[in-house]
């Protein structure tokens, strides 16, 4: 994130530079991930990965609609309710989950015979198969204002596509001839495997260069600090309530892997999303709230994590 900051604020590189590395990132990068990784693994497999369309649909709306009563409760402005809802009620469901699937295996390699990758990489995509359109469509919607329309073309987006083209791949077998040695498939599956590796890094930078266009000066700090302390009061508060809560009334009893308690955990600890800056972008609307916000949340992301970390990985039969 520091090189993304440098760039952005320091060397001066255009906000179009990296209004187009996202767009990189969004319409290739991430697709491609999600289709090698999805496209690995073993077709009963597939099955496991039910658990979280529901999960999605079941916490969503409840968060949304828990976030809308605590910020109508509020004294603020109707965009800044709705805001904060928003960002209370969706979490960085894709990018940082599997940053820290990729990321814990190599630092904890117990991890890495627990939970590996391919199979979380999974649970996070079938996550996010509810997740997307949601946010793309309610999401937006609220970020946008009252004169905002649902967008169609925003239900389907490029990761779902990848989502959807690595579980076809699987459920048709066409896995088998991507891997045979004498057919060319396999040299363009491994050209795209390395183009997808490059994912995090970038998204890294472009969150550091967004944190880098906020100007302090322009904006009212200690009202924002306000809202920004309440999506976080939520998103790392209660969200994570929701997960022990619901760990220690049925989920330890349900035989779960692993593997998807991991999945569950990541989902309920993560800030919000960093689609709603692209939004309030697009619609030039609550830039500031919304930038000011997603850094005050990844700040205390990175500082509670580890402690949150400690607990789950205590759990019994984790590791």
């Amino acid at each position: 994130m520091a090189v993304g900051f440098i760039l952005n604020r320091y060397l001066r590189w255009s906000h179009d530079f990296f209004r187009l590395l996202s767009g990189f990132i969004v319409k290739v990068a991430l697709p491609l991930y999600f289709f090698i990784k999805i496209s690995s693994i073993n077709p009963r497999e597939i099955a496991d990965s039910i658990l979280f369309p529901i999960t999605a649909l079941l916490i969503i709306p409840l968060a949304l609609i828990s976030a809308w009563l605590l910020f109508r409760s509020m004294k603020l402005s109707p965009e800044e309710s709705r805001v904060g809802t928003v960002m209370s009620g969706f979490g960085n469901s894709a990018y940082f989950p599997l940053m820290l699937i990729e990321i814990l295996p190599a630092t904890l390699p117990l991890t890495a015979e627990a939970f590996g990758t391919r199979i979380p990489t999974l649970y996070v995509g079938a996550y996010i198969l509810i997740q997307i359109p949601l946010l793309w469509s309610v999401g937006n919607l609220l970020v946008s204002g009252r004169g905002a329309r649902l967008r169609a073309r925003g239900l389907i987006s490029p990761p779902l596509i990848g989502i959807i083209a690595g579980v076809f791949t699987v459920v048709t077998g066409l896995q088998k001839v991507i891997i045979m040695e004498h057919l060319p498939f396999l040299a363009i599956y491994n050209a795209m495997d390395r183009l997808g590796q490059v994912t995090f890094p970038l998204i890294l930078i472009c969150l550091g260069a967004m944190i880098a266009r906020i100007r302090f000066n322009e904006i009212d700090i200690k009202h924002l600090f306000m809202i920004s302390l309440t999506v976080a009061a939520f998103r790392f508060l209660l969200m994570p309530m929701l997960f022990w809560g619901s760990y220690f009334l049925f989920l330890k009893n349900m035989k779960l892997m692993p593997a998807q308690l991991w999945v569950l955990f990541l989902e309920t600890h993560v800030p919000p999303p960093t689609d709603l800056s692209v939004m309030a972008s697009q619609a030039r609307n609550a830039e500031n709230l919304v930038s000011f916000t997603i850094l005050i949340t990844y700040i205390l992301f990175l500082l509670l994590l580890p402690l949150y970390m400690v607990f789950f990985l205590g759990l019994p039969g984790i590791l």
